[in-house]
């Protein structure tokens, strides 16, 4: 410390004694961020996956749950964009992984190509057969306000339930 230019206390001790619970609980939010990156699970199950393993110590040293959960959503958000929006029918292109259902059956089952009048059907085949069977079939379209001029709607009455799929 200074007065006036001239040194009138001088200290080579370490004034602050480290903390370890807040370390740790700084390696423990960068493992809840890794795993955010890496991981498709919900947010809450991140957090609770990671903090099970924490004393009560580190767990007082943490930002408080919602704060990580939006976190981890904010991280998803950067790096799982998706492509671009196109502006027009000849710029859409289909990735191999929206081509399929979850389960892995093949969802896009026709595509016209890069064309102005561009022609896709969505479905998958176990429900185009379900349609198949059924004696009635109601399609309605309506026009939407985007690239797509019309969206369509299927649905079949068959056993008395409705609505295999949509669109």
């Amino acid at each position: 410390m200074t007065v006036k230019d001239k040194i009138v206390k001088s200290s080579k001790e370490h004034n602050r004694i480290s903390d370890g619970a807040e370390i740790a609980a700084k390696d423990t939010v960068s493992k809840i961020r890794q795993l955010g990156k890496s991981t498709q699970d919900a947010p809450h199950s991140v957090v609770s996956s990671v903090h099970d393993d924490c004393d009560q110590a580190v767990a007082s040293k943490l930002p408080n749950m919602q704060s990580i959960k939006r976190t981890i959503r904010s991280i998803r958000q950067e790096t799982l964009t998706g492509p671009a929006l196109p502006s027009t029918c000849i710029e859409i292109v289909f990735p191999t992984e929206l081509t399929k259902s979850f389960k892995g059956d093949q969802f896009l089952l026709y595509d016209s190509g890069p064309v102005e009048k561009r022609i896709v059907i969505f479905a998958i085949r176990r429900n185009l057969k379900c349609l198949s069977l059924c004696s009635h079939w109601y399609a309605g379209g309506s026009s939407i306000l985007s690239m797509f001029r019309f969206a369509f709607r299927r649905r079949r009455q068959c056993d008395g339930s409705t609505s295999v799929f949509y669109r």
